[in-house]
């Protein structure tokens, strides 16, 4: 349903970053979620103006979008299905669509209708779900997505992982180079470079032992642009 017509939603504030993996408030963006009943949901989110990663294109944001869908999906295993705050989540398959929308014309505050769906449970609780999103603002439809959620406690991602739980390297992004540019040319046609810089607060918010998913959609996006 457009914001309008999403009674329950106020945008009043927005929820603490733990509850969607983000240490800044700057960076979160849900502002709360209502059960509708049978796995539904309606949730609230804001997109930020100005911000130094999201909502730099002129049409609507792919980055953004995506960044939305994971955040209301981890919002919501913690919120509503009991997830304790501290375990992973593997995302391993999303997929994300927006309309024709220009950035700039695409009204701040949000409704995403949601639809949890394959839902497996363990002894613990929610093992994993796949969230399917629609996003839309006062005029329509702005985007939709869909992601699926592996989730696993601390010992069980320690044993996935290996014993690999170092911080990362810094890579670096080199001289000259903004750091929110996260691919490099390679003498390779068609072929680029991934950037890793855990300096850099917008992917690397607090230490991890991984390249991020949104870092890694960044530079698919960045790449497809620079290859068209």
């Amino acid at each position: 349903m457009p914001v309008g017509e999403a009674p329950l939603l106020t945008h009043a504030q927005l929820v603490p970053g733990r509850l969607v993996h983000r240490r800044a408030l700057s960076d979160v963006l849900v502002t709360e979620a209502h059960a509708l009943g049978d796995d539904t949901f309606i949730a609230g989110a804001q997109w930020p103006r100005n911000h130094r990663l999201f909502g730099r294109s002129t049409d609507v944001d792919v980055s953004l979008v995506a960044e939305t869908v994971r955040q209301v999906t981890i919002f919501l295993a913690h919120t509503e299905y009991e997830v304790p705050v501290g375990d992973a989540f593997l995302m391993g398959a999303m997929q994300v669509a927006t309309v024709n929308r220009v950035m700039n014309e695409v009204g701040p505050d949000l409704a995403v209708t949601i639809r949890a769906t394959e839902l497996r449970r363990s002894a613990r609780g929610l093992a994993s779900f796949v969230v399917e999103a629609v996003m839309r603002d006062a005029d329509g439809e702005v985007a939709r997505g869909n992601a699926s959620a592996r989730i696993l406690d601390q010992r069980t991602y320690a044993r996935t992982r290996r014993g690999r739980t170092a911080p990362l390297v810094v890579n670096g992004s080199g001289p000259g180079r903004d750091t929110l540019d996260v691919i490099a040319p390679t003498p390779r046609p068609g072929v680029s470079m991934l950037v890793v810089n855990t300096a850099e607060t917008a992917f690397f918010d607090h230490p991890l032992d991984h390249v991020p998913g949104m870092l890694l959609i960044e530079a698919a996006r960045q790449a497809i642009r620079a290859d068209g």
